[in-house]
């Protein structure tokens, strides 16, 4: 249970925040451990799992962006260089699953074998990219995305908000992670943020 909650903006500056909250169960805790983070050039938030989390800030050497890369490349290198590095991470440090996915209808097709990590939220360079469990990568049209169970009620946030103007992307994210927290029962502050600043032109 979880809500992170990214922002950028035209100076394509990146604002990430993340709750507190860990749930297991019928039980409830507040962690002092950040489910967001810096490392090198990125900022990271993640859902799913501690130690996913723990392995992609502690475990996992990232390789840098191409410099001056427009979002079409940039998009490529998350899709292929920086995501083969997370899938070599996870398997290094025992986190790497193997699914099996069934879909009925007129045959039954059982696939097995497929990777599976888990979601986290990626800021570079001004962009947003949002890494799903299968290992596949959406870059949001809209300049904000969420995870997590509060995932619905901050992306809500942010779109009501979008017409008030003179807000910082801080006090936005802030917001949306407040209403997460008033909305759904497994979001709790304190409220940790990371920041990119505005990328040169």
């Amino acid at each position: 249970m979880t809500s992170i909650v990214m922002m950028t903006d035209e100076t394509k500056a990146v604002v990430l925040g993340g709750d507190s909250a860990a749930v297991r169960g019928h039980e409830l805790s507040v962690r002092a451990e950040p489910k967001v983070f810096r490392t090198g050039s990125y900022v990271i938030g993640f859902t799913t799992s501690f130690r996913m989390g723990q392995i992609l800030r502690y475990c996992t050497e990232l390789p840098e962006p191409p410099e001056g890369a427009g979002p079409e490349e940039l998009e490529r290198f998350i899709v292929t260089d920086f995501v083969e590095a997370v899938r070599r991470s996870f398997a290094e440090h025992g986190f790497a699953k193997t699914a099996r996915f069934t879909s009925s209808g007129e045959s039954s097709v059982t696939e097995e074998g497929q990777d599976v990590g888990g979601r986290f939220l990626v800021g570079v360079a001004g962009e947003i990219f949002a890494i799903h469990g299968d290992y596949h990568v959406a870059r949001p049209a809209k300049p904000y995305a969420a995870f997590g169970v509060g995932a619905p009620v901050a992306l809500g946030a942010l779109y009501a908000l979008e017409s008030v103007p003179g807000l910082s992307l801080r006090q936005r994210v802030t917001l949306a992670l407040e209403a997460s927290e008033a909305h759904c029962a497994g979001v709790r502050g304190p409220f940790t943020f990371v920041e990119l600043p505005p990328c040169r032109t």
